[in-house]
């Protein structure tokens, strides 16, 4: 969650946001997006929310790769099946509790 963690809150602060602005973009409470970015809670169930807000690539907000900018159109088949399987996962995780 480090990663996460860290780029939450940088791209929030580079964006001007408060954590209280972006936990009522998100619908969540803000101790909850705070929590997240203290990385005492699993950002899983709003990843996909937090990439399509702030247009950034998953990778890059899950670490793998330091390019923050979304794939070409081209690859974007690629880009929406990833989307699909990280919600499945999310579904499957949040469910099966």
């Amino acid at each position: 969650y480090e990663v996460i963690r860290m780029r939450l809150q940088q791209i929030r602060e580079s964006r001007g946001l408060s954590r209280k602005s972006l936990a009522e973009i998100l619908s969540v409470s803000e101790a909850t997006y705070s929590a997240y970015e203290k990385g005492e809670k699993d950002t899983a169930k709003d990843f996909i929310k937090l990439v399509d807000y702030y247009e950034i690539s998953c990778d890059y907000l899950a670490g793998l790769t330091d390019d923050p900018n979304p794939v070409s159109k081209k690859a974007n088949k690629t880009t929406q099946a990833r989307r699909k399987l990280l919600r499945r996962a999310c579904v499957y995780k949040y469910c099966s509790l």
